[in-house]
């Protein structure tokens, strides 16, 4: 989803967006065994957006132009009606991702921010018989609170979810009420859940809808190893353990990761491979590189 045509998320401009959006569908569609399923690229953009669109469709990408679907105005509770412009990357902007529930013509949707690439088919994730399958920011939230076992960040740049309009407007109505913080107490409802960088949108939503308001019957999640999917070479979770999965995601073989966030090894076109602290593999230049090439091989396809 493009939240801005020079979003915070990715400091993309309109030409760097449709960039990243050429190497992921390369990615996708020519590396690795191929998927067992059809697939059709879409882009969620702000009606802000403008230049990116042009790019994007002559990418291949069909775009929708969507705004995001609360209105900040429309927010009950002072307290957050007050702050959620000003929380993790997007502000309120961010809530663009909940679209993707909507999408109820297709079986699964995947939605991932343009700062990633995809290096292997996940037909496994497909089959799922789960509403929602996430990997989790652990970085993003205190010991204390994992030690608890409270649910954990929703990492925002990678979901798949199953299209349902029901779990759509369940959402919307949740930050339409404006029940965090303040008044209410930390996080969500006062659970603690979003107490967090980015927790009044997207990364503390959709955990407090899943892991406290919905009915787990209907809307069943699912995590993920974070190292194989959404992988962001980011810091190893020790004391405690993660919940699912591996924890040094700079530590696993190259061939296990299906797709990669470019967080922390920040993004392929600004030229500038970060020296990551512990990343012994060279993660983050190698992926620097596979980015570059993926760029490179659909400029020459293109002309």
């Amino acid at each position: 989803s493009i939240a801005e045509a020079n979003s915070a998320e990715g400091s993309t401009t309109a030409a760097s967006a449709a960039s990243a959006a050429s190497a992921a569908s390369g990615a996708v569609t020519g590396v690795g065994a191929a998927s067992m399923y059809d697939h059709e690229f879409i882009a969620f953009a702000d009606p802000a957006v403008v230049k990116s669109i042009a790019p994007l469709e002559a990418l291949g990408w069909k775009v929708l132009t969507r705004p995001a679907p609360v209105d900040v105005a429309e927010i009950k509770g002072d307290y957050l009606r007050g702050r959620i412009e000003k929380t993790g990357c997007c502000g309120a902007a961010e809530l663009i991702k909940l679209h993707a529930w909507t999408l109820t013509d297709y079986h699964r949707v995947v939605h991932l921010d343009m700062d990633s690439l995809v290096l292997q088919n996940m037909d496994e994730l497909f089959e799922l018989d789960e509403s929602l399958v996430y990997t989790c920011d652990y970085n993003m939230q205190n010991s204390n609170s994992r030690a608890k076992g409270k649910p954990c960040p929703v990492q925002g740049g990678f979901v798949v979810v199953r299209p349902s309009m029901g779990a759509f407007n369940a959402m919307v109505d949740i930050v339409k009420e404006g029940h965090w913080g303040g008044e209410y107490g930390s996080g969500w409802e006062g659970t603690g859940i979003g107490h967090w960088w980015g927790g009044p949108t997207f990364q503390g939503l959709v955990p407090f809808f899943y892991q406290h308001a919905a009915d787990k019957a209907l809307y069943p999640s699912v995590e993920v190893d974070r190292c194989v999917y959404n992988n962001m070479v980011d810091d190893p979770i020790t004391n405690p353990l993660p919940m699912s999965g591996t924890s040094d995601c700079r530590a696993v073989a190259y061939e296990s990761i299906k797709n990669v966030h470019f967080t922390l090894c920040q993004k392929p076109w600004t030229c500038n491979v970060p020296q990551q602290p512990g990343d012994d593999q060279h993660f983050c230049a190698a992926l620097h590189a596979k980015w570059h090439r993926l760029r490179e091989n659909m400029e020459g396809e293109r002309g």
